[in-house]
């Protein structure tokens, strides 16, 4: 690895390549010619400079990629140099074409739709700052200034993740310095742990100009509804990384699968089948590519569900749905076929505590709907060369339907029931306040 004249260990990375595909609008065949993925590979600055070799354990994204020309051309004419001649050795190269692997053998729908809705999340931390008297005090009064913001419903997780606490321990050499609200307000920075929300979109075909998107696992959700999607929640920015076992993409937080559904009573609600973090979930198996000793730790540790449901809202309130519903825990029980009590306890009590602490000021509540479905419950499973789908009974294989024809010609010949779960219509009080000013990133408590 290239170490500069002023100490610094760079190094580059391809894990981000699909994202830089998608906002690049970029394709890459087994044809592209190597330079042209350059594109794709980031320049990383190492956190440890002690131990290059523990490098990719954690780093910092520069910002620029390996056609930053103008970025290399700016390095003194010997780190240039290094540089150059780095990437052009074996193993870098290699490197570099592991941004060709993943775009070509990840089998990418057409197009990936890029969400605004975690820009619609404000910080809470930064609104009681903001409202605080004008006022110069030192690192250390500050600090506990912030510490004391906790007794006012700012989450500890806030703090840390402002880079507050950090800019304050560098400052405190200083004992006499004297800090203004505005520079307080200047150095609270969110970047490095920017949300990205996405829905993969397939191509419509036959002249049908209604989005269809991707059904990755459309066929084990619920008989029924419509406009069945997959929300993916990353951090593209975070300096460590982490896979899942779900999806291909660097970095999802969490993921979601939704439909539109209508109950008996004709209300539009946003129905949510699963909402789960292979990050952050309890057992869940370590499938970081460059450490396999520990999953990094990541934000939103405690309040991922939180995270995901604020989002839904957001996105319910845009599309003019009236309220949100869920697949509760009996319904996750008969999905894994276990009772996990982790997971029993998202679907039938975080959830619910998480929409009435954010809509106590409209005095929202819990109530119980209907929907239509179909009995009983297939699981339809992926084997090697075929698919198998199961119920309590039995189980049926045949080679040569997919996913989807299987869950087709099942729903004809199963019977229409009705099936009853938690309900959470939207206040009209609080779908206005969600309409034009957002909710909190981390927390909550909503001061209108």
């Amino acid at each position: 690895m290239p170490i500069l004249s002023n100490g610094q260990v760079i190094g580059i990375s391809s894990e981000r390549a699909r994202y830089h595909a998608t906002r690049l609008n970029i394709s890459v065949t087994r044809d592209t010619p190597h330079q042209h993925l350059y594109r794709l590979v980031d320049i990383v600055f190492a956190d440890d400079k002690d131990d290059p070799a523990n490098w990719k354990i954690g780093y910092q994204f520069s910002g620029h990629t390996v056609a930053d020309e103008h970025w290399i051309n700016s390095l003194a004419e010997i780190d240039r140099d290094t540089l150059l001649d780095w990437l052009e050795q074996s193993h870098v190269r290699y490197e570099i074409e592991g941004a060709r692997r993943k775009l070509i053998y990840d089998e990418l729908p057409a197009t990936i739709i890029s969400h605004s809705y975690p820009e619609c999340l404000y910080s809470n931390l930064r609104k009681l700052i903001t409202f605080m008297p004008k006022t110069n005090m030192s690192a250390r009064q500050w600090r506990q200034t912030l510490l004391n913001l906790q007794k006012k419903g700012i989450r500890q997780e806030e703090l840390k993740w402002s880079g507050l606490l950090d800019y304050l321990a560098q400052t405190e050499h200083s004992p006499d310095e004297k800090i203004g609200k505005e520079t307080i307000l200047g150095n609270i920075n969110f970047s490095n742990i920017r949300l990205l929300m996405t829905n993969e979109l397939v191509s419509p075909e036959n002249g049908n100009n209604k989005p269809e998107y991707s059904c990755k696992y459309r066929h084990i959700s619920l008989f029924g509804g419509e406009d069945y999607r997959e929300w993916l929640i990353s951090l593209p920015d975070y300096q460590h990384s982490h896979f899942c076992s779900h999806y291909t993409e660097r970095n999802i937080l969490l993921h979601i699968r939704t439909k539109t559904r209508f109950d008996t009573q004709g209300r539009k609600l946003l129905y949510i089948e699963e909402i789960q973090s292979d990050w952050h979930q309890p057992g869940v198996k370590n499938t970081n590519t460059h450490s396999r000793v520990c999953v990094p730790r990541a934000p939103f540790r405690q309040e991922w569900v939180n995270l995901g449901l604020k989002l839904m809202l957001l996105h319910a309130v845009k599309e003019g749905f009236d309220g949100l519903s869920w697949a509760d825990g009996s319904i996750q029980k008969a999905r894994y076929k276990a009772d996990i009590p982790s997971i029993r306890r998202i679907y039938d009590k975080t959830i619910s505590e998480c929409l009435l602490q954010l809509a106590r000021n409209w005095k929202g509540s819990i109530s119980n709907t209907e929907l239509e479905t179909k009995v009983p419950w297939f699981q339809i499973k992926r084997l090697k060369r075929d698919r198998r789908v199961e119920n309590r009974h039995e189980s049926i294989k045949h080679p040569d339907y997919d996913g989807l024809d299987l869950f087709s010609i099942l729903e004809q010949y199963s019977q229409t029931t009705k099936l009853e779960g938690p309900l959470f219509m939207l206040p009209a009080g609080m779908a206005e306040y969600i309409g034009t000013k957002g909710l909190p990133l981390f927390g909550e408590q909503i001061r209108v």
